[in-house]
């Protein structure tokens, strides 16, 4: 549960335009002070080890990807704010003192109360990572720990709440400010399975750290054990911060796919592997009727309700036929493969023709993860835009969502170990694998279609999971 403040505390404690003028004033003056030697030399060099990092991880030269991410991307601003708040936060050198805290010491008393106040903060903040469960956007963002996931922190947060959803997860810092908590100025979106890998990576590392320590307890340098402590502990702590950062880049470089040639079929239509999905008003035995006396359908040979749908001008002049679709008939759809938008388009005009209102309007399902020409990459995408109400479209997505994803609980998931939904969540060993797998479909669902978090608890029914396990 989230604490809150009386009213009137909060009105008391909250952060005015001037504190955040004076927090903005302070930023900029470390900015300042960055650029001078030493300092811009140790951020370089910061920077040019997490970029050789990166490099060494994908086995090829990632400097055209930063110049992109840089320059192009939009994010660049959040690679650096980053970047800046990890070098600010170190002891550089043989020295003993961060440069924070030696801009404070040298220059802080030019500082406005709430700028001194904010630098301090950020300073002694450690990075962490952050799961996403509740937001309100425009206001705040409702966070955990992943290290304590019991206690939950109401962040502030005006702006970048607007682009989150539940079950996403943050890296950042997080300080408390008269009476609010709230980010510092830079925090990275991680994938879940970036997540994994930054664990991974960090229990390596702890297991390393103490094995060394362990060898100092059997030697005479025993009495140096909690100086050795200290620094393991800020080592991990660097660690995560630097992990972070790498593979927040290469999430965004899986996200970010070069530009493909262009291929089209005999049509000139761009090649775009998609299904066209119908859901039917009669019973099965009616379209069937139907399909069959079809002069462009053909029955798929050893395959029970499936049908080939055919360049009907080409056969007529007794020319290799053409397969323009494949066709699949189930309890609740008719669905029709084809590969190109064109075809699409045609598929549907045809069975509309043919079926009438017997089915209902369709749904454009792509069969691959790539991004498509003038799509999102939803994987989901309304054919009738022209001529169906925003309402009904909606209610079209939903209803296919819900269906799809009935559907998958008992179908095999990478992410599960290529395990069902069912049979993972049966698993004690695995019950936190399925868990994780409902997060992320639900904050990816949030992100197409807001609400979808409410029409796809039914999977928590279906899989008996208490909303406490999440």
């Amino acid at each position: 549960m989230v604490t809150t403040e009386t009213q009137s505390s909060q009105r008391k404690n909250i952060l005015s335009k001037n504190h955040r003028t004076e927090i903005d004033k302070a930023i900029k003056h470390l900015m300042d002070f960055q650029q001078k030697e030493p300092y811009i030399n140790d951020f370089q060099i910061l920077e040019s080890q997490l970029w050789q990092e990166v490099g060494e991880f994908i086995g090829e030269d990632p400097m055209d990807f930063r110049q992109w991410l840089y320059a192009e991307s939009g994010m660049g601003h959040m690679a650096f704010g980053f970047l800046f708040e990890r070098w600010g936060s170190v002891i550089w050198g043989e020295g003993d003192q961060t440069p924070i805290e030696i801009f404070l010491k040298n220059r802080g008393w030019r500082e406005a109360p709430a700028g001194r106040q904010y630098l301090k903060k950020l300073n002694d903040a450690a990075v962490k990572i952050y799961e996403v469960t509740d937001v309100k956007p425009g206001e705040y963002i409702v966070v955990r720990d992943i290290d304590q996931p019991d206690k939950k922190i109401k962040v502030i947060e005006k702006k970048g709440s607007e682009n989150i959803v539940p079950w996403t997860y943050l890296a950042g810092r997080v300080i408390h400010m008269r009476g609010q908590c709230m980010f510092t100025g830079a925090f990275l979106p991680l994938s879940h399975q970036a997540v994994e890998n930054i664990k991974d990576r960090l229990e390596y590392t702890k297991k390393d750290g103490l094995t060394f320590l362990k060898q100092a307890m059997e030697s005479e340098d025993i009495h140096l054990l909690p100086d050795m402590k200290a620094a393991l502990m800020a080592e991990i702590e660097g660690n995560l911060a630097d992990y972070v950062f790498v593979d927040w880049v290469m999430d965004m470089m899986d996200k970010t796919s070069p530009e493909q040639p262009i291929v089209t079929n005999r049509d000139g239509d761009i090649v775009e592997d998609m299904t066209l999905r119908f859901t039917i008003a009669v019973k099965p035995k009616t379209i069937k009727k139907y399909l069959d006396e079809s002069d462009q359908l053909m029955p798929e040979p050893n395959q029970d309700d499936c049908w080939l749908w055919l360049d009907r001008a080409a056969h007529e002049h007794d020319q290799q036929v053409p397969i323009w679709g494949v066709l699949t008939l189930g309890e609740q759809d008719l669905t029709i493969r084809v590969n190109s938008r064109g075809r699409a388009n045609k598929a549907k005009k045809y069975l509309k023709s043919l079926l009438g209102t017997r089915i209902k309007q369709p749904m454009m399902v792509y069969n691959n993860d790539q991004k498509t020409q003038n799509t999102q990459n939803t994987g989901i995408e309304d054919v009738m835009s022209d001529d169906i109400s925003p309402e009904d479209r909606l209610a079209i997505i939903k209803d296919y969502m819900i269906q799809h994803y009935k559907d998958t609980l008992d179908q095999p998931i990478p992410m599960l170990d290529n395990l069902t939904p069912r049979v993972c969540a049966k698993n004690p060993k695995k019950r936190h694998k399925v868990i994780a797998w409902y997060k992320e479909i639900v904050s990816r669902s949030e992100k197409f279609q807001p609400g979808s978090a409410e029409d796809l608890a039914f999977i928590l029914d279906e899989l008996n999971i208490s909303p406490e396990e999440l």
